[in-house]
């Protein structure tokens, strides 16, 4: 049986490096119902994609915003 925080983990990446998460850990950041992390850091970078893309975007009327689950 588990009997410490760590008994079970799941491995994964952290920024560059392979690690061990504990599943307890695990659970303060994950949306279980929608199977997503809560924190989606990635959705940061889509205005540096829209201008790496070249589309002609203003940076004054840019709102950033947390992405909605749609079901």
């Amino acid at each position: 049986f588990a009997n410490a925080a760590d008994s079970a983990c799941v491995i994964g990446l952290r920024k560059k490096a392979v690690a061990f998460s504990p599943v307890t850990e695990l659970k303060k950041v994950t949306d279980f119902e929608h199977r997503l992390p809560k924190e989606q850091w990635w959705l940061n970078l889509r205005l540096m994609l829209k201008m790496l893309a070249n589309y002609q975007i203003s940076l004054t009327e840019y709102v950033s915003g947390k992405m909605e689950h749609v079901t």
